[in-house]
């Protein structure tokens, strides 16, 4: 069984692109977990007018953050193959597919995207080549090339990422360098999905650029703390 979990609010704009190229590869049996928090646009409307039973919407009542919402989702989750989604890119129609046979021989993989803009222009080729992405603990803690958007890994990994420490910047970050740690690690080549990059993302690229360099030393130098508590 596959559970997708995605984290939306207020994406009501391209919504419904990325739950369609979920859906259409999802099995009967697998299920696709919503936590939407507390959305003020027509996000849930969206969601609820699939009247899919593969589709488990959790509303949050008040807004909770992305680490909580999506830790609260994975708790809920269901399936061996957990895999973690933006509200507002695009899936290749083999990503599935791919995943379920990496995940049988390592516990954590990410692929590849390509960086598309809110009119569906390419602007960067390769995420990958983007941030130098490759695996490494290290260079991970120094710069991540674990997003959100792109993140499998099987479900005995959960008690390790679990629960995500209240300072972590984000839940990506923190379970890209667990999985360094505590598991094996695949970083995928070809491209499977369309990563969407605009003034209103919710997740990775997004998170700020603006940040002190202080602050973002001591970001490093907590996570490196926290890493030496894991077994």
């Amino acid at each position: 069984m596959v559970s997708v979990c995605m984290t939306t609010y207020n994406g009501e704009r391209f919504l419904k692109n990325q739950l369609d190229s979920i859906l259409c590869q999802l099995s009967d049996n697998d299920e696709l977990i919503i936590g939407d928090d507390a959305s003020t646009d027509q996000t849930v409307n969206i969601i609820k007018s699939y009247n899919d039973h593969r589709i488990k919407l959790i509303e949050n009542s008040y807004t909770i953050g992305i680490n909580a919402n999506m830790e609260n989702i994975i708790l809920k989750s269901k399936g061996q193959v957990i895999l973690l989604s933006d509200q507002d890119d695009v899936w290749h129609t083999k990503k599935v597919e791919v995943y379920k046979k990496e995940l049988e021989k390592y516990d954590f993989i990410s692929s590849d995207s390509s960086i598309i803009d809110q009119n569906n222009n390419e602007i960067i080729p390769s995420f990958f080549t983007l941030v130098h992405a490759r695996p490494g603990l290290m260079h991970n803690l120094y710069k991540n090339c674990y997003m959100g958007h792109s993140l499998g890994f099987k479900r005995h990994m959960i008690k390790s990422f679990l629960p995500i420490p209240s300072n972590v910047p984000m839940y990506d970050w923190w379970f890209g360098l667990v999985a360094e740690k505590a598991g094996t690690i695949k970083l995928i080549e070809k491209k499977l999905q369309q990563y969407r990059r605009h003034n209103n993302n919710q997740s990775t690229t997004s998170r700020s650029s603006s940040r002190t360099l202080a602050g973002k030393i001591m970001s490093r130098i907590r996570l490196a703390y926290l890493l030496l508590k894991i077994n």
